[in-house]
């Protein structure tokens, strides 16, 4: 879109810079909240359901999302929702036909560089993971099946999950 368009490139041009570590913003406030964020200028912005709290309005607003089940990004080809833009533009790069993410350490390429980067972790760090189910301890190994379980096995919403443990193999 125009707008949008005319917003990214008033970035590389009129843009905030922060004086402690350099990070470009496109406005003061953006400025603001970075500095509230990594430089330790508090956590301001309390959670209505929770103890958790955050420096930037934007970080509460998609926590608050695991709380009520608001999930306004949806995928145009499959219809899968999500509480935050980054995981949608991750998804969809599930359908796309090129795989254009070479791995450096071997031959397999990737449909994007999340993809990428997870394969490099898996594959070439020597670091595994699992996650396990907070009622039962069964173990899997993404935490989207974790979730996926505790609502067939254990009729749980998503919104009602507890926390996933990562435990290391």
């Amino acid at each position: 879109m125009k707008a949008t368009f005319k917003a990214h490139m008033r970035f590389h041009t009129n843009y905030c810079v922060c004086e402690s570590c350099g990070k470009r913003c496109r406005n003061n406030n953006q400025l603001q909240e970075h500095k509230r964020a990594r430089h330790g200028l508090g956590r301001i912005h309390k959670c209505a359901y929770c103890e958790y709290s955050s420096a930037t309005k934007e970080a509460l607003t998609i926590h608050e999302r695991r709380h009520t089940g608001e999930r306004p990004y949806i995928c145009d080809h499959c219809g899968a929702t999500f509480h935050r833009r980054s995981n949608l533009v991750q998804h969809i790069a599930i359908h796309l036909p090129e795989k254009n993410f070479q791995c450096d350490m071997c031959p397999k390429k990737l449909k994007s560089r999340k993809f990428l980067q997870i394969h490099k972790h898996n594959a070439h760090t020597g670091r595994r993971y699992g996650y396990l189910c907070p009622i039962c301890k069964h173990r899997f190994e993404k935490p989207n099946k974790v979730r996926a379980h505790a609502r067939r096995v254990h009729g749980l919403p998503d919104e009602q999950h507890p926390p996933i443990v990562r435990v290391q193999l």
